[in-house]
């Protein structure tokens, strides 16, 4: 998909002098996402999925932002990230809170006693975290993780009247506070591994709702991913689970025009200079020049997160016009061809534009067959993650 001609640009925010590459974090984009989610599922709730950093965007930012939205539910891929966003949530119960990724049984321990919520997958552990919560003197806060069609973890459908039976054994102990499964082709054109796991998550609510553990339990049932609150208001449910959707991008062709990317990614100009024709750029000289030519070198490279399988693959922005990238992205910089800009050639100490709303992260997963999940995650640590307010 190519880009829209490209907007100029104005930060608002600069970086700290030491820095010479950076992302901003836009507040106002991920507040639209927000709005727009709720929009296609009024009924539910939503849980912010911050895993991973919140998906390379941090999480020191992203969570205070959804707060203020009205987002009381988190998720999060493991204990140590569940416990490094419960300080961060100080002043919130840890319920807030579920650990959406299996856990070896070793971290049930902390998990209980932090009263952090996190999921059972296996059936078999459930006499160790009874245990373990007459030992804190508190209930374990579990969600009931079913296999429906993922494949990964979790517990089959025909499973569930077994295991609701143990839970009643175990309901001074446990509280069942979650029923969910998770999708796997919610933003497959073909529908019909999606509709049959809603269909199959379906049944097995109705299960849990005819059964005497919930006479006393109200848990939430969640099933939608990002991809599948978009496209599928019956997978909505109790609770819906957006991850990437929430920084601007879904699988749902359709609906991408309705959500704006919440990362941009800049960096400095460090060095003007002229070549001649026929002159080879960077290692392994996989770019020469057939003119004489000018370029800049731009001070960012696949240390930052850009893919080194992008060389001689992608553009940036400068003041409104797309530039190539020429020769190898090496480990901390990366040479931009200004031979054909149209106006004043751009000084050092000047930047350039390589993600934003004109360059979102899909142009580069496209051409790298992967997604915006791997684009997005593997943004280097020292890029300065800068706010800008909405």
């Amino acid at each position: 998909m190519e880009p829209a001609t490209p907007q100029l640009l104005t930060l608002t925010q600069t970086p700290p002098a030491e820095h010479t590459k950076w992302t901003h974090i836009h507040l106002g984009a991920l507040r639209r996402n927000v709005q727009h989610l709720r929009q296609c599922a009024p009924r539910s709730q939503i849980m912010g999925v911050v895993k991973a950093n919140a998906y390379g965007h941090h999480i020191d930012i992203v969570v205070p932002a959804l707060a203020a939205e009205g987002v009381r539910h988190f998720g999060v891929a493991t204990l140590a990230e569940a416990l490094a966003l419960k300080n961060l949530l100080a002043y919130a119960p840890p319920d807030m809170i579920l650990v959406l990724g299996a856990m070896p049984t070793h971290q049930y321990a902390r998990a209980v006693g932090e009263g952090l919520q996190f999921m059972l997958h296996t059936p078999g552990d459930l006499p160790l975290v009874a245990q373990l919560a007459r030992n804190y003197g508190k209930r374990a806060q579990l969600h009931l993780k079913i296999d429906t069609g993922m494949g990964r973890v979790g517990f089959m459908p025909e499973e569930l009247p077994e295991v609701l039976e143990q839970c009643l054994n175990y309901a001074e102990e446990i509280e069942i506070v979650g029923v969910c499964s998770h999708m796997a082709t919610a933003d497959d054109p073909d529908p019909s591994h999606a509709l049959s796991q809603i269909a199959a998550f379906a049944k097995c609510r109705r299960m849990c709702e005819n059964h005497a553990l919930f006479a006393t339990q109200r848990p939430l049932f969640h099933l939608a991913n990002s991809d599948a609150a978009l496209k599928f208001p019956e997978s909505h449910h109790d609770l819906i689970r957006p991850g990437i959707a929430l920084y601007g991008y879904t699988g749902v062709e359709a609906q991408q025009a309705h959500l704006s990317p919440v990362l941009s990614l800049h960096s400095q100009i460090v060095q003007r200079r002229r070549v001649p024709a026929h002159h080879p750029i960077g290692y392994g000289k996989t770019f020469t020049t057939s003119h004489e030519s000018e370029l800049a070198l731009v001070s960012i490279g696949y240390e930052d997160g850009i893919p080194r399988r992008l060389s001689n693959q992608f553009r940036v922005v400068y003041r409104g016009q797309f530039l190539p990238v020429i020769g190898r992205v090496s480990m901390d910089q990366c040479m931009v061809d200004l031979s054909d800009y149209q106006g004043d050639l751009p000084r050092v100490g000047e930047y350039m534009t390589l993600l934003s709303q004109d360059l979102p992260a899909y142009l580069w997963s496209e051409r790298l067959d992967t997604i915006p999940y791997e684009i997005l995650t593997g943004l280097g640590q020292r890029l300065p993650r800068i706010p800008i307010p909405a």
